[in-house]
């Protein structure tokens, strides 16, 4: 973000605040039940981010937000499970272009394939770059969503 790079979403601005005043990690040795004592800290009293490069964005998880039905009480998305339009979403240029690169590398595989498949593919790689370009046509620096 310190670069320019910018973010779009609907959870954008709720995930830049908590990054901002996410305490830094400045490394010491800390228990095996650190991790999980700190996930549930966190997302009673603030917001968790969470990278999901298999759908190319972060999850700033909230329960209420998620479409990926969460368990009640459930303190991290079902990655797995991650539906487009959820409120947690926010996407960077960063994911963007890896959505690009994603969809150049499936339409190569796809030129090898029988048509039926290979056209299904690049219906999938079709809705990548779509997804890319919303991003790049709501995009906003962290400046312009202070």
């Amino acid at each position: 973000m310190a670069a320019g790079e910018k973010v779009s979403g609907p959870a954008a601005r709720r995930a830049l605040t908590a990054a901002a005043m996410t305490p830094r990690f400045e490394g010491r040795i800390v228990p095996t039940t650190f991790a999980k004592k700190a996930a549930r800290f966190l997302v009673r009293d603030g917001v968790v981010l969470y990278d999901n490069p298999d759908a190319f964005l972060i999850c700033a998880f909230k329960r209420d937000n998620a479409l990926c039905e969460p368990d009640r009480g459930a303190t991290a998305p079902r990655q797995y499970a991650c539906q487009q339009g959820c409120g947690n979403a926010v996407r960077t240029d960063a994911h963007a272009q890896q959505m690009r690169e994603k969809a150049d590398e499936i339409d190569l595989k796809a030129s090898l394939l029988p048509e039926k498949l290979a056209n299904r593919l690049r219906r999938n790689t079709d809705n990548l770059r779509k997804m890319a370009d919303a991003h790049d046509a709501t995009a906003q620096t962290a400046e312009a969503l202070k």
